[in-house]
């Protein structure tokens, strides 16, 4: 477990609750192992939650990111909303370099194209909004925030470099990444070829983003297993 005092004031929290739904928070307070979270009101993702609510806590300190579940105990009403978190437990802490991974299934579009994958993410922004001609279909099986195993049909070589575009907490995001691995998985109806491939170029802010998303992952995982 972690300590409290691994808390800091002021620091950005973001509370997932039912629907894996989100808001954000400040740091307010930690005190007789409860800790107390400020919202701003007019905030647009501001959320009213209720008392007896499990939610989780997703927080970044340095180069760690955790998250871990707690109960709405009290909501104190002031200037602004501040929530009292208790029972907190199940923390999980993953180094931002050495990733936690999840298993997950789901779609994703790859290209090999070398004319994008000499382009800047900037530029592949601009050039391919709503347009998919450059890319293939691929089912994601795992992911972390620095890298990703996936399948497809298509056979490709070890070192291939590939583009990807993956859907992230309901956005768009654009990952370049070098398969490291190759496996090959046949049947009577077809061949499937299932790569390992670690993110190239990846941004603190990318790697943020898909690590808090795996804790959406895990917690929704762990509540299709109750």
């Amino acid at each position: 477990m972690i300590e409290m005092d691994n808390f800091e004031l002021n620091v950005k929290i973001e509370l997932i609750y039912e629907d894996d739904e989100t808001t954000e928070g400040i740091i307010h307070d930690f005190l007789d192992d409860k800790l107390y979270v400020a919202f701003i009101a007019d905030d647009k993702k501001f959320k009213l939650l209720y008392i007896d609510e499990v939610v989780t806590g997703v927080v970044f300190k340095g180069i760690y990111g955790y998250s871990f579940e707690a109960t709405i105990t009290n909501r104190i009403i002031g200037d602004y909303p501040i929530y009292e978190l208790s029972n907190l437990c199940n923390f999980i802490r993953v180094q931002r370099r050495d990733d936690v991974r999840v298993d997950c299934v789901d779609t994703l579009e790859y290209s090999i194209s070398p004319s994008l994958l000499n382009l800047s993410i900037p530029e592949l922004e601009k050039k391919i909004v709503g347009n998919n001609k450059y890319f293939k279909p691929g089912i994601v099986l795992d992911l972390s925030g620095g890298g990703i195993k996936f399948s497809c049909e298509k056979s490709l070589n070890k070192d291939q470099l590939i583009l990807f575009k993956l859907m992230i907490d309901k956005e768009n995001m654009l990952l370049k990444g070098k398969a490291l691995h190759k496996s090959i998985n046949m049947s009577s109806n077809d061949t499937m070829y299932t790569y390992g491939v670690q993110f190239i170029d990846i941004t603190e802010l990318q790697r943020e983003r898909i690590i808090k998303y795996l804790f959406v992952l895990m917690r929704k995982n762990k509540q299709n297993k109750r």
